[in-house]
């Protein structure tokens, strides 16, 4: 309980500084009345969300109190009006936000001469290629602090939401189409036996999880607050240097203009604001061991929780650009600048299996298994081996002995690894030309100004058109961050480093003059980063154990990987890597209002370029399976098998005989090109009152990766994967007779994606939403142009198998011999393959209640086609092995997806302090993809019956519920209790509530058996699925720990392959509560303090997240995976 109450001692610390309050600015004069009671809404703020001349129905719209943080939240109507009941005067900032077009703010003042406000707002969609950007750097940023990102295409209709109008209201799951990387043969990532770590990830525990998108949340925060101390009506186009367009556009640098208020041009009526003083905020986050619960106990024994803490702050600054006696900025020259640090050291608590100090010596006399001489095929004496392998001698080192009663679960490990993370972000606008709108002229401003006014002068029958000029502006930015982290492995004396440093610059033009807009980007992005493990560039620990074979280079020195699944946890040291990723981006788009239509149209341009050294498995990888120690008999097919019951992996390790082995190292720099482009249209059409059009078509170009010095190999395959040989860009392949193009595919030209999208208003309080869209995937040439690298004559690859009759043919020593084929490539791709895409639809209607209720009911569906498939051919439609090849991947276009998700959403839009909103989704996806969801490569179990491989999704989840919920307490100033100007007020006024709910049903996993000799014959390892019982039901019906499904359902396979499907066990499902207290201290009428304190997992439930599905495993049928406990973070915010 040492854990427990150290967080709730704390906690009461914190609740207690919250109530201390500060002291007011300044106490009222003696006799002076204090502010009455608000008792009903104070004010109202209405107003118009639109895109050019067209509204938008269903965008969300919040109006935030600059100084106390209150937020209240509502969505448009049909028409695109909003209307939110406020409760306190103040300045508000009304902020817009909608998907796939960039969030908008404008400030509102509402004080007691003014009790209603009005916000009209214009939004612009974002650019697709900047989207993507963002997408790829967040990603890359993530990976680099141990969370690798996946080049997403969501299943759910992401970008559909500008095209059915709807802002949301698919399902929420998105779909991989391109995996993380192919897997090493004889290593799966699914392996039941690796080491668990107790916050749920198997394998390995997650690595430092430091959010680079932060930045955005400081930087939008302070767009805010320069929007409510800036003047009387400021816009900030946030993130978007242009109108962008339909998926294109300029994107970018944001743009901010300001208008006069009430009180007259740029100021705006504001007493106390100083255009000329800067304005930012100053922040600080805390979290660690002291806040957290102790980890769940999945063995059953208590253990002590890591001591670890995350300190993460940082200052956001901005303002306009005045040099005393040189330059002043004034309305037209702004600078912006924000730097976030993090210092951090994070939990690492995982379990492993290891092998008990007699095993360690080679005395399996404990086991049931019978181990045999690989010599003399009879049984050892005891069990025990007479003498080791010296190089197993050696590794052995490397594996901790077990510090845990028993022979599961044996081994321990808790520590914290150390990450530091630094970001710094630069931003300057500049308008040039005479600034007739005041700070409404910024960046195009004035010409924005005129849009809406000409629009409302057509809009009324006016057909007198404003005198329009042209405005024209410039703005660039600056962003770099630096990564730093050590990376544990769960036996300690392994691990390594991981730094990763990005740099993004831009700069963009901004040309308008009426209706008319243009926007001009330009953008490079360079991104690096290196991992490297104990060894790199130190220590040749290969050379050192006697293992041959392997990659001389120094960076690549390391340990190698050994597999002892399923008997033991894994031995795998981290590899080297170095990467770099530059991208230069060129955008342009137009925006033209006429009339009832509102057109976009642009395009991008992208030059992609992606350095890359040291493969994956460069120091080789050694599957141990039994076969060695074992009794081979012959079976009723003819076919020589391991009698069950006999041999040990890890007493084949001991003596040195591996039944697999694989390697792929080659030349030290790898340099890859691509270009892509993309061209749009789009014309948002107001049809009717209540109808609106949105219609829109892209087309978009992606070229397949070449390398700098033609260091490309594919393999031409003759009809029926009879042969294969490899093939370089430009030669003419010896079975297809066609001349292989320079990135080893034909370019996919047709990639035209249109979208439609409808809102309708049939009556007063319903909307109707629909619409349909495509996506395509253009991130999976960059993956497969790594794999096409690493292949001979320019790598050095190899996967070596040993026949149950010949076991001793590999040892450690020597496990990688002279090649008996010919043709030692590792990987291939189809030369016809096509960028997968999904087509989107959804219909969604919703329905005004009383009582301000909001309900959604809605459906949506989507259908991927050309996903990714990767097989292993190597077997000809005869069931001969194809000749002259040694084992390969085969990746192709060949798989696809269908998913349905029902969902009804119901909201209560804020009003006293109160807002509640819950969802339901139903939902279910199909598919029969190699990687779709997944983290991981999975190959198909039978080459020759791909059907078989269609099943659940890794990522379906058959039901989810939802819910939020905000309070804001009625005590304080301005509010209905205790609202006099005193201690009391102060006490216990400022405060509010906010929380979340989950309940969702789990995730499929599918059943599976390692280390067969069918599998590994194939160069594979975890692929083949077990048979089922016949009239076994596989969920139980008493789930535990100990038995989550039925073991008993499962066999081993009568015949090659088993009859089981696909992600056919549902796992653990989840329920989640999270909960925050705030409090918002105003210490000047500019100056703001926010402390909070937010928990997730509040009742400290445990969440099972890993089950061990793989047939055979000593924990088959077993949780072995669990998620976060309780964990709590301090936050105080100081705005100026």
């Amino acid at each position: 309980m040492r854990g427990h109450g150290s967080s709730i001692y704390l906690l009461c610390l914190f609740l207690i500084s919250l109530t201390s309050g500060l002291p007011a600015q300044t106490a009222p004069p003696q006799g002076s009345q204090s502010t009455p009671a608000a008792s009903t809404p104070f004010g109202e703020i209405s107003g118009i969300v639109k895109s050019g001349n067209t509204p938008l129905p269903g965008v969300t719209v919040s109006a935030s109190n600059t100084l106390t943080g209150k937020k209240y939240t509502t969505s448009t109507d049909i028409d695109g009006s909003f209307r939110i009941e406020v409760g306190s005067k103040g300045r508000y900032v009304v902020r817009a936000e909608f998907l796939a077009f960039a969030p908008v703010t404008q400030e509102v003042l509402m004080n007691a001469e003014n009790r209603s406000a009005k916000a009209e707002l214009s939004m612009v969609l974002l650019s697709r290629v900047q989207q993507q950007e963002a997408q790829q750097q967040r990603q890359a940023q993530l990976a680099a602090a141990g969370r690798p990102g996946l080049q997403q295409l969501a299943l759910s209709g992401g970008d559909l939401g500008d095209a059915a109008m709807s802002g949301g209201g698919g399902a929420s799951d998105a779909a991989s189409l391109a995996g993380s990387g192919l897997p090493n043969a004889g290593l799966a990532a699914e392996g039941s036996t690796e080491s668990v770590a107790v916050s749920g990830a198997m394998g390995r525990s997650d690595q430092p999880t430091f959010d680079p998108g932060e930045m955005q949340d400081r930087i939008a925060e302070l767009r805010d607050q320069m929007a409510r101390q800036g003047g009387g009506n400021a816009v900030f186009q946030g993130g978007a240097g242009g109108p962008g367009g339909f998926g294109g556009g300029a994107g970018g640098p944001m743009i901010i203009m300001m208008g006069g208020g009430p009180g007259g041009g740029g100021r705006g009526g504001f007493r106390n604001f100083n255009v000329n003083k800067p304005h930012g905020s100053i922040f600080y986050n805390f979290g660690g061991s002291p806040l957290d619960a102790r980890p769940y106990a999945l063995s059953g024994v208590p253990a002590d929780k890591a001591d670890y803490s995350q300190n993460r702050f940082g200052i956001t600054l901005g303002g306009p650009l005045n040099i005393p006696h040189i330059y002043h900025g004034g309305t037209k020259t702004f600078l912006f600048g924000s730097y976030i640090g993090a210092r951090a050291t994070n939990p690492f608590d995982v379990f492993s299996t290891v092998p008990t100090l007699a095993e360690r010596s080679g005395n399996f006399s404990g086991s049931s298994s019978t181990i045999f001489d690989p010599a003399t095929h009879t049984p050892f004496l005891n069990n025990t081996l007479p003498s080791i392998n010296p190089a197993a001698a050696a590794v052995l080192n490397f594996i901790p002995v077990p510090n845990l009663p028993g022979d599961r679960r044996n081994f321990h490990f808790v520590s914290a690894n150390r990450s530091n993370t630094d970001i710094v972000f630069a931003r300057f606008n500049h308008s040039f030309g005479n600034n007739q709108n005041g700070m409404m002229g910024l960046f195009g401003g004035g010409a924005r100004q005129q849009q809406r006014q000409q629009q409302r002068r057509q809009q009324s029958g006016d057909q007198k058109k404003i005198e329009a000029h042209w405005s024209h502006s410039i703005n660039g930015g600056i962003n770099f961050s630096n990564f730093r982290s050590n990376l544990l492995n769960p036996f300690p004396d392994l691990g390594g480093k991981s730094t990763a440093h990005n740099l993004n610059t831009n700069f963009g033009y901004n040309l308008s003059r009426g209706v008319f807009l243009n926007s001009l980007r330009f953008n490079y992005n360079r991104s690096h980063n290196e991992t490297a493990n104990n060894f790199t560039n130190s220590n040749n620990i290969s050379a050192q154990l006697g293992i041959s074979g392997v990659s001389p280079s120094p960076s690549d020195f390391g340990l190698p990987n050994f597999n002892f699944s399923p008997e033991f946890s894994n031995l795998q040291d981290t590899s080297a890597r170095t990467r770099t990723d530059q991208t230069y981006t060129i955008s342009d788009s137009m925006n033209w209002t006429h009339g009832k239509h509102g057109w976009s149209w642009g395009f991008d341009f992208r030059h992609q370029l992606l350095d890359l050294s040291n493969a994956a498995n460069a120091r080789g990888t050694f599957v141990f399976t039994g076969l060695a120690t074992g009794l081979v008999t012959t079976n009723a097919q003819g076919q020589q098998v391991l009698t069950p019951g006999t041999g040990l992996p890890f007493a084949d390790f001991l003596l040195g005989f591996p039944q697999q082995t694989s390697i792929q190292f080659g030349a030290s720099n790898y340099q890859f090109r691509a270009n892509s482009w993309d061209l749009f249209v789009q014309d948002n059409w107001r049809v009717a009152k209540n109808v609106t059009l949105n219609l829109g078509l892209r087309y978009e170009y992606v070229s397949p990766f070449t390398e700098l010095h033609g260091k490309l190999v594919n393999l031409d395959i003759a009809p029926g994967f009879s042969a294969v040989a490899p093939v370089l860009p430009g030669q003419i392949g010896p079975f297809s007779g066609e001349r292989t193009p320079d990135g080893l595919m034909h370019p996919d030209r047709n990639n035209f994606a249109p979208r439609v999208g409808i809102a309708w208003k049939p009556f007063s309080r319903t909307v109707v939403r629909t619409g349909y869209g495509m996506n395509y995937n253009l991130g999976q040439y960059s993956a497969m142009a790594t794999q096409l690298g690493f292949q001979p004559p320019f790598a050095f690859t190899q996967t070596n198998t040993v026949q149950p009759g010949n076991p001793l043919t590999l040892t450690l020593q020597n496990g990688f011999p002279a090649a008996s084929a010919p043709v030692t490539n590792s990987y291939a791709v189809d030369p016809n393959y096509r960028l997968a895409y999904v087509q989107t639809w959804n219909l969604n209607i919703q329905q005004d209640l009383k009582h301000d209720l909001i309900m959604n009911i809605g459906y949506s569906g989507s259908r991927g086609t050309h996903l990714d498939i990767v097989r292993a051919p190597s077997l000809d439609a005869s069931g001969v092995p194809i000749n002259g090849a040694q084992p390969f991947l085969f990746e192709s276009s060949n798989g696809s997806s269908i998913l349905h998700s029902g969902s009804l959403r119901v909201r209560k839009r804020m009003r006293h302090g109160l807002s509640l909103g819950g969802a339901y989704t139903y939902s279910k996806s199909i598919d029969n993809a190699s990687s779709i969801g997944g983290s991981s490569v999975l190959v198909a179990q039978n080459d020759l019956d791909l059907a078989a491989e269609r099943g659940l999704s890794s990522f379906d989840q058959r039901h989810r519920f939802a819910a939020d919920y905000s309070y804001e307490l009625p005590f304080g100033k301005e509010k209905k209790w205790m609202n006099g100007n005193n201690w009391a007020a102060r006490a216990v006024g400022g405060f509010t509530f906010s929380g979340n709910m989950t309940i969702a049903s789990g995730f499929p996993f599918s059943p599976r058996i390692f280390n067969t000799s069918s599998d590994l014959n194939r160069g594979v390892n975890g692929t083949l699925r077990p048979d089922i019982v016949p009239g076994a039901t596989i969920a139980s019906s008493d789930p535990s720990i100990l038995h989550w499904f039925n073991t008993a359902a499962f066999t081993a396979p009568a015949g090659a392959f088993g009859n089981a499907g696909r992600n056919i066990i549902i796992g653990p499902g989840n329920v989640d509560f999270s909960m925050a207290v705030a409090r918002n201290i105003q210490i000047k009428d500019m100056q703001n303090l926010e402390l909070r304190l937010s928990a997730t997992n509040i009742f400290n439930t445990a969440h099972f997240t890993t089950i061990d599905a793989t047939l055979g495993s000593p924990t088959f049928g077993q949780v072995t995976g669990a998620g976060s406990m309780r964990k709590a973070q301090i936050i105080a915010r100081y705005r100026f």
